[in-house]
Order: structure tokens, then sequence, then C-alpha cells
């Protein structure tokens, strides 16, 4: 049998990852940071890049999203992100993750990725805390 090659793309938040609101908190945290305010994320992060979570942020907080802005802010996130996964780390793999990807793996026909608004930083952050 001839298998056609096939990409897979996972998203990580709720998908391969419960994170435990952990990226919440250090959106959040770097909000208060950068622009002294905590309430400015009163919007869903689902299905949203970390770019445009920052850049719809400082808009509800009255600043102009540049680049240099958005970068700051990100920046903090990160680290927040890191603080948080050092002080109380809640990320947690899927019952089954393991498995399944282990199991596709073995697929030659198969290429499996990453299909996530995350920051490629922040990605690996919250599957390393897993």
């Amino acid at each position: 049998m001839t298998y056609r090659p096939t990409v897979l793309l996972f998203d990580i938040d709720g998908t391969l990852v419960d994170a435990g609101g952990m990226g919440r908190v250090a959106m959040e945290e770097a909000f208060f940071e950068v622009c002294g305010r905590r309430d400015v994320c009163s919007f869903t992060f689902a299905g949203q890049t970390d770019r445009i979570i920052a850049e719809q942020g400082l808009k509800n907080a009255g600043m102009d999203p540049t680049p240099e802005r958005i970068q700051r802010l990100l920046s903090h996130y990160l680290a927040q992100i890191q603080a948080e996964i050092d002080t109380n780390n809640r990320a947690r793999l899927y019952p089954g993750t393991e498995a399944l990807l282990a199991r596709l793996c073995q697929y030659d026909h198969l290429a499996l990725g990453l299909g996530t608004g995350n920051m490629e930083a922040g990605a690996f952050l919250k599957l390393r805390a897993a």
C-alpha cells in the first residue's frame, strides 16, 4: 500500500497541553508591568496569536500598539511564563498525548508539527513544562 505524505499540525493549549491558566496569568502580569493594569484582557485568548493578544490588550489600555511596545510586552510575557513554571507549574499533557505522538512518529509518511498562536519560545516553555 502506498501512502501519501501527510502533515499533522497540533495546537498546544487545549489540544496537547492543559497549562492551567498560566498563559493568561503571565499575560496579565506582563500588561501590569508594561501598562500598570491587569484588566485589559477582557477577551478570550482562544484562536488568537500572542501578538494579536498583545495588540488588543494595548488598545484596551489606551496605548498605541507599536511594534516596540508589542515586543516589550511579549518579552515580559515570556519572563512571566517562566516565573509561573518555576513557582507554580500547572502544565500537564492531556492523557494519551505521549502515546498518540509516539505512535504517529512510527509512520514515515507523516510529518508532525505545531500550528499554534504561541510564540515559538512560549510554545516550547509550555511543552517542556508539561
